[in-house]
């Protein structure tokens, strides 16, 4: 029998991250005090999340042994395109606000794919940017101003 030793990447780096995750939520829970089953503390939740995580981890770097999978091809237009829109969203928010950063985090992200229409972009980061503003400022009460930095 023949043990094949090709490797599905992207599941196997799935349950890396996976099972990376886990580890950190277990250590972080280390903090709080579990308790006990008549009385459970505040660190039995993480703990029991920390487990099922890494269990499902630990499933998928498994399963990813015996299969082969190139991987998805990086879309590298996306990526710039996200990235710089989440730059620019954190760069504007203090001097802007929070409806033209909202604004200018939709017309950029815009350009990662191809063929949408500038009309429909501009109406989804109209909305977008009023309803930012109705349930962070007005419905949460943060800090932040509309237009021109924090409040």
């Amino acid at each position: 029998m023949r043990v094949s030793r090709q490797v599905d990447r992207t599941e196997f780096f799935s349950g890396v991250l996976v099972l990376g995750l886990a580890i950190l939520i277990f250590l972080d829970s280390l903090n709080y005090s579990l308790g006990r089953l008549s009385n459970i503390g505040p660190g039995a939740f993480p703990v029991a999340l920390a487990i099922i995580l890494g269990l499902t981890g630990a499933a998928l770097l498994v399963s990813a042994w015996g299969r082969f999978d190139p991987g998805p091809a990086v879309k590298w237009r996306a990526l710039v395109f996200v990235s710089l829109s989440i730059l620019f969203f954190a760069f504007a928010i203090g001097p802007l606000g929070l409806i033209p950063s909202t604004f200018g985090i939709v017309l950029i992200s815009r350009f990662a794919e191809a063929g949408y229409r500038l009309v429909h972009v501009l109406a989804l980061a109209s909305g977008l940017s009023v309803l930012c503003w109705l349930l962070f400022v007005r419905g949460l009460n943060l800090p932040l101003s509309a237009f021109g930095g924090l409040s």
